[in-house]
């Protein structure tokens, strides 16, 4: 209903009530357990599922399931891609999410190690890294993993 109710009206309210918050998350529940289930998000994949379990005699494969839960990690990245698109050029103008404005000089490529030591107060990360491009960089990040 969310992608129809944004052709159909301005009013802000009206569109931040049909965001679905509960079936995009079932679907995504399905999915990750497609060992298990088989998760359909498309009223065309009823024809194959059909055919799948004849062919299956009443199961379907665990390559049809994969295939299906894949789809539907699709699904609803398109949906939530939607919501987000919303949100962007509605919301909030001055932040962007548009990757192909970034300056790529902004990106370093990292090489490193890191440790996560589990403390009474809770665990702590502590990670060595040096810059690929220019070696002689070289950074310590520390962390706690708790938030207080």
């Amino acid at each position: 209903p969310f992608e129809k109710t944004l052709g159909e009206t301005k009013n802000h309210k009206n569109i931040i009530e049909n965001i679905d918050i509960g079936g995009p998350t079932l679907v995504r529940a399905a999915a990750k357990n497609y060992n298990d289930v088989t998760v359909i998000t498309n009223i065309k994949q009823y024809n194959l599922l059909a055919k799948e379990l004849l062919k299956n005699k009443g199961s379907t494969s665990i390559k049809f399931r994969q295939k299906l839960s894949e789809e539907a990690f699709g699904q609803t990245a398109y949906y939530d891609s939607i919501v987000n698109n919303y949100f962007s050029e509605n919301l909030y103008d001055s932040i962007s999410n548009d990757l192909s404005k970034m300056d790529k000089s902004d990106i370093r490529w990292n090489r490193g190690v890191g440790i996560t030591i589990n403390l009474p107060i809770g665990p702590i990360r502590i990670d060595y890294g040096e810059d690929l491009m220019d070696p002689s960089i070289k950074q310590f990040h520390f962390g706690l993993l708790y938030a207080f």
